[in-house]
């Protein structure tokens, strides 16, 4: 995807594909299946708790409790200051 072309992600850009029984595969669906950049990140499950790591400049990781706040991490909020900024 051509940088200057990009908008904001919503949730119905973001796409969780099972990798195992605790670990999910996070996509944007506006990228190719097959491109490199389709893929954004990660998310695990590890005693009740969510790992959700971030692929970007800089690379990211995150601890929440619950997964709809896992995948919310992957959503830019247009017209706010993005709360991953202030963590």
């Amino acid at each position: 995807m051509n940088t200057k072309n990009r908008t904001t992600r919503t949730s119905t850009d973001v796409q969780l594909t099972p990798i195992s029984n605790t670990e999910w595969r996070v996509s944007d669906v506006r990228v190719p299946w097959d491109s490199a950049f389709s893929l954004i990140g990660f998310i695990s499950m590890n005693a009740g708790t969510y790992e959700v790591f971030e692929f970007g400049d800089p690379m990211r990781t995150f601890f929440v409790g619950s997964m709809a706040k896992a995948e919310s991490k992957f959503v830019q909020h247009a017209g706010r200051l993005d709360e991953r900024l202030t963590v």
